[in-house]
């Protein structure tokens, strides 16, 4: 692992609101029971998920793919707040279980309302648009890319393109927002009337990686500009605290990968102005057992730290 210029984290578990859920899950509980492999299962899962809670959870279609599949946002919380809070997952189809993770979030939130006030609080005030898959061909083919054979995640506009020594830029599309999938997210982020507090798009790293996991600033596509004094302390209620969270490390996508242009991040963080994150997660693209994911994975990691993200958000709508 690369030696960053941000904080090593560590994270103490015993009074957060998850613990519970996680061995739910893991004893066969009404929660994860399997790994969600398929699209048909994932969307089965979420329309499940909304009609077991109609009052707190709605559904938006942004497109029906080319291959036939629907690109839709979750919201729940309070859809009628102009405060919201954006979950991407699965720009890269092959990185699999991001969909079961995203999937446990959202079954996660519904649980913790009656039980961690802080969540609570959040939901009455605001909402998270949850995106399980933001790349529902690829996905259900198994693909980094999208039907037409590219990848979403380089074809945003914000620096669509640029290149430098080390640019991992392959199959960006023939020009910048020319992928439907990236159309349609654009839309709604500029439709939307409220603030965007802050947006967390999450992907896996390689088969070979070390179980590190990374939370990524901009600028992502290049290695020449890193975010401001200023531009960090919009950022700062998003990062952990050096006693929170056991294997996560603040850094930027060059300093840990190479140059990435064309990403929802820089796009979103350039054009609207909301604090945007990736999440590279250090265990690779397969499935790990049910039992690391669920002890592990989940109780031990990506709950925390979900948590944090959205006591982050609460602390800036309501100025604390």
């Amino acid at each position: 692992m690369r030696s960053t210029a941000y904080a090593f984290t560590r994270l103490t578990l015993a009074s957060l609101a998850f613990v519970g859920f996680a061995r739910a899950a893991l004893a066969d509980g009404p929660w994860t029971s399997d790994f969600a492999r398929t699209y048909p299962q994932i969307h089965d899962a979420f329309s499940e998920l909304h009609a077991d809670n109609p009052t707190l959870i709605s559904k938006t279609s942004l497109l029906t793919t080319a291959g036939g599949r629907d690109l839709a946002v979750y919201t729940i919380g309070n859809a009628a707040s102009r405060d919201r809070v954006l979950l991407l997952c699965n720009h890269h189809g092959d990185e699999q279980w991001v969909a079961q993770l995203c999937l446990d979030f959202s079954r996660w939130l519904p649980w913790a309302q009656a039980r961690d006030p802080e969540i609570k609080r959040f939901l009455e005030v605001a909402a998270i648009d949850v995106v399980p898959l933001g790349n529902p061909d690829g996905f259900a083919t198994g693909s980094r890319y999208n039907k037409a054979g590219n990848d979403i995640n380089r074809n945003f506009p914000y620096m669509w393109g640029h290149t430098e020594p080390g640019t991992s830029n392959r199959r960006p599309g023939p020009y910048a927002a020319s992928e439907p999938e990236t159309r349609a997210l654009m839309e709604y982020q500029r439709a939307f009337s409220g603030r965007w507090i802050v947006t967390l798009n999450y992907h896996l790293r390689y088969e070979d990686s070390d179980g590190a996991n990374f939370i990524l600033l901009p600028w992502a596509y290049t290695r020449g500009r890193t975010l401001t004094a200023t531009e960090m302390e919009r950022y700062n209620p998003f990062l952990p605290t050096p006693r929170d969270a056991p294997t996560f490390t603040v850094d930027t996508v060059p300093n840990v990968f190479y140059p990435c242009p064309g990403t929802h991040t820089d796009w979103t963080w350039n054009e609207l102005g909301s604090p945007a994150l990736t999440m590279e997660l250090g265990h690779g693209y397969r499935l790990p057992n049910r039992t690391q994911y669920v002890t592990q994975l989940l109780e031990q990691e990506n709950l925390p730290m979900f948590r944090i993200f959205l006591r982050g958000a609460l602390q800036v709508i309501e100025g604390t």
